[in-house]
C-alpha cells in the first residue's frame, strides 16, 4: 500500500491513541500466561493522548504517522537515549512503538515507518538504533529481522 510518512502534528495525536489502544487489544491476545496485568487496565484515550502529545513538544523524541487517503494508518514514536548502554553505545534512538491498524497490518506499513525514523536518526548522527519485541510476536520478530535488527538481548521472567 502507497503511503504518505510524515512527522506528526496536533491532529494526528486522537487517532495515535486510538491505534495504541487497538495495539494493547492484539498484545492480550499474545501475552504469555500470567503476565500483562498492566495491559488489562490499560491507560485511557486522554491519558494516551496527553502522552502522545509530550512527544510531540520534546525534542528528543520522533512522532510520526502513515497517512493514505487522507486515513490515519500507523504511527511509530522513537526516542534520542543520550544515556551510555552496556550494548549500545550513544546516543541511539529507541523505538518505542510501532502499530498500524489491523486491517493495515502485512501492507509495508511498519518498514515505511521504521525507515522513516531510521532517516532521521541518521540526520542527527545517531548511528544505531534499538526496540523490543516480545517473544510471543515472531510476525514483529521476522520483520525487524528482515530490516537489519539483531537480537542482542534476551528477558526472562518467572512468575513466582
Amino acid at each position: 500500500m502507497h503511503c504518505e510518512i510524515r512527522t506528526a502534528v496536533e491532529a494526528d495525536i486522537s487517532g495515535i491513541a486510538a491505534i495504541h489502544l487497538e495495539s494493547i487489544r492484539q498484545l492480550c491476545a499474545i501475552v504469555p500466561p500470567g503476565f500483562g496485568k498492566g495491559l488489562l487496565s490499560a491507560p485511557s484515550q486522554d491519558w494516551l493522548e496527553q502522552h502522545f502529545r509530550e512527544g510531540l513538544n520534546d525534542p528528543g523524541c520522533l512522532l510520526a504517522v502513515a497517512v493514505a487517503k487522507g486515513e490515519l494508518l500507523g504511527f511509530v514514536s522513537a526516542w534520542v537515549e543520550e544515556s551510555e548502554d552496556d550494548l549500545v553505545s550513544s546516543p541511539y534512538m529507541t523505538i518505542e512503538f510501532v502499530e498500524s491498524l489491523p486491517e493495515a497490518q502485512g501492507q509495508g506499513i511498519a518498514t515505511a515507518l521504521i525507515g522513516f525514523a531510521e532517516e532521521r536518526a541518521r540526520e542527527h548522527g545517531i548511528t544505531a538504533m534499538d526496540l523490543i519485541v516480545w517473544d510471543t510476536n515472531p510476525r514483529a520478530t521476522a520483520l525487524y529481522e528482515r530490516l537489519g535488527y539483531t537480537c542482542i538481548e534476551r528477558r526472562l521472567a518467572k512468575l513466582l
